[in-house]
Parts: C-alpha cells; structure tokens; sequence
C-alpha cells in the first residue's frame, strides 16, 4: 500500500469506517450492488453495508500522512442556523404526547448552515482535524466529488461490534451534560439512558446484558453510557442492524410511533442513520451522528437531543448549544 494508492482512491471516491473493534479505519471504493462481491453502499450512506473485505486497513496515524499533501482550507462562511421557534414548536408538540399519548422518548434536532468555497479541501482540514485528534469515538466519511458530496463524523456509539470467536457488544449512549456535571445523579437522564437500554433489549428479546452505567467524556461534553453483551448467533449478525435501529437514542419510543409533527426543520437524511461492515473476522455497524455534510457549496451541521416528559426546554437548549460547539472544535468548523 502506497501514499499515492490511497490519495488515488481518495480523490476518485470513497467511504471510511473506524472500526470499534479493531481501532482500523476500514477505507474502499464507492460501489452498487455487485452480485460477484457481495459489495454495496448507498451513495447517501443513510445506510451501508460492505460484506467482503475493505481495500485497505490503516491506522489514523498512517491516514493521516496520506492526507498531509492534500491542499487545505477552513472554507465554512459564518454559520446560521434554523429557528429557534420552529424547535419550540416541536418541543411542546413533543410534551403534549407525552401528556395524551404512550410516547416515552423523541429526539429533537436543529441545523446549523454555512457557504463553502473549496468543499475538497474544507472536507480535507476537517478530516485532518480528526484525525489528529485523540477524542472519544469512531470515524466515518464519504468522499463522492463526481456528486459533490462529502460526509464526515465521529460516531461516538455503535449498534454493534465483534469478531468470530467472540461475544457481539451494543452499547446504550444517552443524557448528555458539561464535563462538571455528575450526570449519574440526575434522575431525569438516567430515566433517558434506560429508555435506550429498554428499546434494544426490546428488539432483541432480552438476549442482552447490561453492564454498569458510567460517565463517557466525548471532546467537552459527556454522556451516560453502558456496554449490553449479546447472546446471539453469527448468522444473526447479518440482519441485527436493521433489527436494532433507530434506538431510542437517536429515534422515537415506542420505535413504531407516529409522531405527526417533525421533529426537526428538515428532513434528517443521513443523520442518525447508520453503517455497517460485515468481515470475515470482525463486524460493527455505527450511527451516524455528530457530522458534517458538504453538498453543492454548503455545508449542513445537524444536532440534536432526546426529549422525556421531564424535560426542560432550557435545558435542552443548553444541551444543543454545548454539542455544536463540541463538533466546532472538534470538526475545526
């Protein structure tokens, strides 16, 4: 494997999955559905699955170096963002089925937009900025250029993870706070964070034990987060993606509830989707959160939180201001 290989396969197209498991980032080529290969990703990447092996397996140190020749650039005009009453809005939509109906859980999400000029290189410097960061998570990406798309984030959770002769993980990440609060004494995220342990428990029959609840620290906020080990078989690992989601974490409960209001002022596209890649010795698929999309000249920023009766309308606001101002720093935005 050489520098100019992976710049080559960069530059025509591409997709980049941090495995959880590993700690590689799994990088290969755009493609459909090819019956020889058993290969396909959506060109979207709200989900995508690869059931051979990846191209290539580098460390984020050796990506890096690919990378360094790449012209960069901070190419993000000033950010605006969508309003603040459309929010409200589903806020108290959102309390009124709390109060009239069985819903127990919603995520509620804003967007923050900017110009770009140069959306290779700004694609380029974020990528970077990840990549010599030592923050909590996993890297994702698309690289589309023939589309002028590009698709950035670190997944700070997985629906699953593995390897052949091992136990399969999922793991719950729920409740969100600054890194002075004590969040395992908040009653109102713990009763967040057990509504996504009891969603995925839910789908799986029970075939899932629960470890302790911890504080997580993702860049400079941090969660609650616990470890469910899976009692499955490898053959289930195939359909245990779709199976799985949307969680609670980044989707409704109960999951098949109809909302009849949005959520957020957009559709969310790839944001809370997510992507898998099934190998011969190692599994994951991530949710696809806390990234960036580069389309046409613009760039989209999504971010969100999970919204219980108890909420607060305060209080979330001040949990979507702290997680943007997390993915600034650490997306260099």
């Amino acid at each position: 494997m050489s520098t100019n290989t992976i710049q080559e396969l960069l530059n025509k197209g591409a997709f980049i999955l941090e495995d959880p498991h590993t700690g590689l980032l799994n990088i290969g080529p755009l493609c459909e559905l090819d019956s020889h290969t058993g290969r396909f990703v959506d060109y979207d990447l709200k989900t995508a699955c690869y059931l051979s092996e990846p191209d290539y397996q580098l460390s984020r140190e050796e990506l890096l170096k690919a990378v360094a020749s790449f012209k960069k650039s901070k190419g993000f005009r000033e950010w605006s963002f969508s309003s603040k009453a459309d929010y409200l809005k589903s806020f108290k939509e959102a309390k009124n089925c709390f109060l009239n109906t069985n819903l127990n859980k919603v995520i509620l999400y804003r967007l923050a937009y900017a110009e770009v000029k140069n959306e290779f290189g700004t694609f380029f410097n974020s990528l970077s900025s990840l990549l010599s960061s030592n923050k909590n998570g996993y890297i994702y990406a698309l690289i589309n250029p023939s589309k002028s798309l590009y698709r950035l984030g670190l997944a700070p959770e997985f629906l699953f993870k593995g390897s052949k002769g091992s136990k399969y993980e999922t793991i719950a990440l729920a409740g969100t706070g600054g890194l002075d609060e004590e969040l395992l004494l908040n009653s109102k995220l713990i009763k967040e964070h057990k509504a996504v342990e009891e969603s995925i428990s839910c789908e799986l029959k029970n075939k899932v034990s629960w470890g302790e609840i911890s504080e997580e620290r993702h860049g400079h906020i941090k969660h609650l987060s616990s470890k469910g080990v899976l009692d499955i078989k490898r053959e289930e690992v195939l359909s245990l993606a779709e199976k799985l989601h949307p969680t609670a974490a980044v989707g409704v409960m109960p999951k098949n509830f109809n909302l009849g209001f949005s959520p957020g002022p957009e559709p969310r596209g790839f944001y809370g989707g997510f992507a898998e890649l099934l190998m011969d010795e190692s599994s994951f698929a991530l949710v696809l959160i806390r990234g960036l999309e580069i389309r046409d000249g613009e760039a989209k920023v999504f971010f969100g939180g999970g919204v219980i009766r108890e909420s607060v309308l305060e209080g979330e606001l001040k949990e979507l201001e702290m997680k943007f101002e997390n993915l600034k720093v650490l997306l260099d935005l």
